[in-house]
């Protein structure tokens, strides 16, 4: 609080410092100079502003899509740098194993000729790749062990009997029991081999030669039958060539002369005709 008595600051410091002279509408020195630095600032800014976007951006982006890129893209990782270290012995790497083709179940595969032309090549110039595989080695077979000729069959045994002014054999025909003896071309037939055994009976294929039903008649027919020992059965070739049966005393006779393939075969008298003789070998 002042009285009348205390004198007036404010007018005291007013009156201490009188005003300045009146300023003009324009601005002092000072601020042309504050103005003018500003707007160099502001002009280098914008001049390096081009310049640090073409440096820092990728392709003319500007540098903050090239950071945000960057960070979106996986950077690969940085390669080991190599240490120098002493060699020391490894282990040569051993080849991969190779994968064996299956092979075919019927035959091993037959070479084939292919040709292959290179890829990309114009129509025409292709490379052409002849690709062979040798043919396989034949196996070797063993030949069969060859074995004598064993040349032809051996004759029955036996011998045959024929009448020499005919020239045809003495036959058992069908060769079973009860079948009556003809007159045929020789031909070698086992029905027409004749065997003289020991018990006075004359065989072929097992039966005997044998008087139907143990007659002794002129005109008997004469048969194979089995063997049964019967007197009927007992026959001789004598050296008069005549065929005797011992049982009726009659020969073995081609009935009524007959020479044809199948005459018949029966006893008759002994007579010594052409008709009667017989001979073996």
């Amino acid at each position: 609080m002042t009285g009348p008595d205390t004198p007036n600051r404010f007018s005291d410091t007013f009156a201490a410092h009188p005003g300045g002279p009146p300023r003009g509408l324009l601005p002092g020195l000072r601020v042309w100079a504050t103005v003018t630095g500003a707007a160099a600032l502001v002009g280098a800014v914008l001049l390096l502003l081009p310049l640090l976007s073409a440096g820092s951006g990728h392709g003319g982006r500007p540098a903050a899509l090239t950071v945000a890129d960057a960070a979106r893209t996986p950077t690969a990782p940085r390669p080991a740098t190599p240490t120098a270290t002493t060699p020391t012995a490894t282990a040569t790497p051993t080849a991969p194993a190779t994968t064996a083709t299956p092979a075919r179940t019927h035959a091993p595969a037959a070479p084939r000729h292919t040709a292959k032309a290179t890829g990309g090549a114009p129509h025409g110039t292709g490379t052409t790749t002849h690709r062979t595989t040798p043919a396989p080695t034949p196996r070797k077979t063993t030949a069969p062990a060859r074995t004598a000729d064993p040349g032809p069959p051996p004759p029955p045994p036996g011998s045959t009997v024929y009448n020499p002014n005919s020239g045809k054999c003495l036959s058992g025909s069908a060769g079973s029991d009860g079948t009556p003896l003809q007159l045929w071309t020789c031909n070698g037939n086992v029905n027409q081999q004749w065997t003289f055994a020991s018990d006075g009976t004359i065989r072929t294929k097992g039966l005997c030669m044998d008087a139907a039903w143990g007659a002794t008649a002129d005109g008997t027919i004469v048969q194979i039958a089995y063997c049964s020992g019967n007197p009927a059965q007992q026959f001789a070739l004598g050296s008069d060539g005549l065929i005797h049966a011992e049982q009726s005393g009659k020969c073995v006779d081609l009935w009524q002369g007959d020479s044809a393939d199948g005459a018949a075969i029966k006893l008759y008298q002994c007579t010594g005709t052409w008709g009667q003789h017989w001979n073996r070998k």
